[in-house]
């Protein structure tokens, strides 16, 4: 089911939960290019994000994912939301990707997106409209649309 999804490729996210539906953007905090945390934009295109595939140890494709800045990699902070943060070669947060729904050309993949251990991303909407955040601690499941903009 997920075999086509075993490379790198650049690809947009839409979240698509029951109580929102909008483009996944990195919102920037501080001053290095490309770094921020991830948020939902009702309006307006999603980041382009470049999912680089590591393999799929345990069945599911686990890919580290970037902007495509150098130094700047999809991680966790300290209060469990997501966002491309500097490059720390310590810590290695790799990502699977669930497919639910294959897509094609015309129609977008329907994705989950988990921690290497797991665990689902979730959608956080306790900042009230307009502060939506992807975190792995509190909030709803989340399903993704996702459109492959380019094969690497």
């Amino acid at each position: 089911m997920h075999d086509v999804f075993e490379k790198t490729f650049i690809a947009t996210l839409v979240c698509t939960s029951d109580t929102l539906r909008g483009a996944v953007n990195v919102v920037p905090v501080g001053e290095i290019e490309g770094t921020g945390a991830l948020g939902v934009r009702e309006e307006g295109e999603g980041t382009a994000l470049t999912f680089n595939y590591q393999g799929s140890p345990d069945g599911l494709p686990l890919f580290e994912i970037t902007t495509g800045e150098p130094g700047a990699v999809l991680d966790i902070d300290i209060n469990g939301a997501l966002g491309l943060y500097p490059l720390d070669e310590e810590i290695s947060n790799k990502w699977q990707l669930q497919v639910l729904e294959q897509g094609d050309e015309q129609v977008p993949a329907r994705v989950q997106l988990k921690t290497e251990d797991g665990d689902a991303v979730l959608l956080d909407r306790s900042g009230g409209e307009g502060e939506e955040t992807i975190n792995v601690m509190d909030g709803e499941e989340v399903v993704f649309e996702l459109r492959v903009v380019q094969w690497l």
